[in-house]
C-alpha cells in the first residue's frame, strides 16, 4: 500500500516536471522571437535614421550661409541676460 502511493507520487512528479519543461521551452522560444523582432525593428529604425541624416546633411550644406557660425550667437546685438538670483531678493537681507 505504502509502496503503491510512493510510485503514484513519483509518476505525478515526473508528469508535472515534463509539463513544466514543455512550458519553459515554449516560453523560451517566444522570448527569442520577441527579442529577434525587437532587434529587427531597431535595425530598421537605425537604417531609417542614417538615411535621413545623410539627406538632411546634404540639404543643410546647400542652404546654410558660408559665413554663419552657430557658436558666435545670433549676431543681431541682443545680449540680454536675466538678472542673477540671490538670497537677498529685493534688497531685504539680514
Amino acid at each position: 500500500m505504502f509502496k503503491q502511493k510512493q510510485e503514484e507520487l513519483q509518476k505525478a512528479r515526473i508528469k508535472f516536471q515534463e509539463e513544466y519543461e514543455k512550458k519553459a521551452k515554449i516560453a523560451l522560444e517566444k522570448q527569442k522571437e520577441k527579442e529577434k523582432k525587437i532587434l529587427e525593428e531597431k535595425q530598421a529604425l537605425l537604417n531609417d535614421k542614417t538615411i535621413g541624416q545623410s539627406k538632411n546633411s546634404s540639404e543643410k550644406s546647400k542652404n546654410s550661409k558660408p559665413d554663419y557660425n552657430p557658436l558666435m550667437g545670433s549676431g543681431s546685438g541682443t545680449n540680454y541676460r536675466p538678472p542673477r538670483r540671490s538670497a537677498c531678493s529685493g534688497g531685504r537681507c539680514g
